[in-house]
């Protein structure tokens, strides 16, 4: 059987285009070869004067299984709207199979109804559904039970933090974690933590929010486990405002921490509703050091760390292309 080349496509202008070329070159030189021809090509979003969202698929892609690599720091709006209109382009091109890489899954965490409010992480799977899209890779889901929403055609949970950041702190770390614990920030970071703590061979500590029962604002915070004189790697998977994770590093410096990590998949990192950015806060925090991988593209700045993803999202393509296991890459 003759196989097409698979197409790499991303914007050919913005923060996904190295992004791609580095997945491509990942794919194109790998080290145990590849049967499979990988291409890397182009697809132009542009804005009307209006406002409006312009996609043109800029190659030939017909009859060709292509992966499109989508830029996460648009804003969500512009993101989910964008991702559309490639699919339904590359529909109309008659592309033989289309998949979204979406390194972070806007509307993620808004995945259950609360009063009368949309679910709009289903709605954004529906569209993306009836858009064209067979396959969707994403990576480390606020609420894994999303994946539901989605059946019907493939969809891959990537675990960056089991694979990726856990590999980094190893290589870089490894006299920190000679006596450190691992820390979730809450009590809904817990089960993510233990993953962590398993896989580097530590024990943890929780933080305990007492609220107020009325107004279910924070009255105490209370550390269970002992932390003093140890390191602390704090674990969650999106750092939005850094207010919680801020308060956590600042509660285990006063109960007598040493050195204070924090990693986290997702660098949202956006401000307040008093206008103070989550890197305002993590500069002035006890922090030492916020490791955060490119799912969202940044540069290293300060405190804040970027680890690369890009050679193990190449890797992901390269196994389903050549229908090899991706569920080894997790084995401890």
């Amino acid at each position: 059987m003759v196989y097409k080349p698979v197409l790499i496509l991303a914007a050919h202008t913005g923060a996904a285009k190295d992004f791609a070329n580095r997945i491509y070159q990942k794919l194109a030189n790998h080290k145990n070869g590849c049967w499979r021809k990988y291409l890397l090509k182009e697809i132009n979003i542009d804005f009307h004067p209006d406002k409006e969202i312009k996609v043109e698929i800029l190659e030939n892609v017909r009859e060709h299984e292509c992966y499109f690599i989508h830029d996460s720091s648009l804003y969500p709006q512009d993101w989910k709207e964008s991702l559309l209109q490639v699919n339904d382009a590359l529909m109309i091109s008659d592309a033989a199979v289309i998949n979204n890489v979406l390194p972070y899954m806007c509307y993620s965490r808004q995945d259950r109804p609360t009063g009368r409010t949309p679910i709009s992480a289903a709605l954004l799977a529906e569209n993306i559904k009836s858009s064209g899209a067979k396959r969707v890779l994403t990576t480390d889901l606020h609420n894994p039970a999303i994946s539901g929403f989605y059946r019907g055609i493939s969809f891959e949970n990537l675990k960056l933090g089991y694979t990726v950041l856990i590999d980094y702190i190893k290589e870089k770390h490894g006299d920190f974690l000679k006596n450190a614990v691992v820390v979730p920030p809450d009590e809904g970071a817990a089960r993510r933590t233990s993953g962590y703590g398993k896989r580097l061979n530590l024990s943890s500590v929780s933080i305990e929010k007492i609220r107020d029962g009325k107004t279910n604002e924070i009255l105490e915070m209370k550390i269970i486990g002992d932390i003093k004189g140890k390191n602390a790697l704090i674990v969650d998977d999106i750092v939005s405002t850094g207010g919680t994770l801020c308060d956590a590093a600042h509660i285990l410096k006063e109960k007598g921490a040493n050195s204070i990590y924090a990693v986290a998949t997702h660098g949202v990192l956006c401000k307040d509703k008093y206008g103070k950015s989550a890197k305002e806060k993590i500069e002035a925090s006890p922090i030492e050091q916020l490791i955060i991988t490119e799912s969202i593209p940044r540069k290293d700045d300060g405190k804040i760390k970027i680890v690369s993803i890009s050679d193990f999202i190449g890797e992901v393509i390269k196994r389903i292309t050549h229908a090899e296991s991706i569920s080894e890459l997790y084995e401890i």
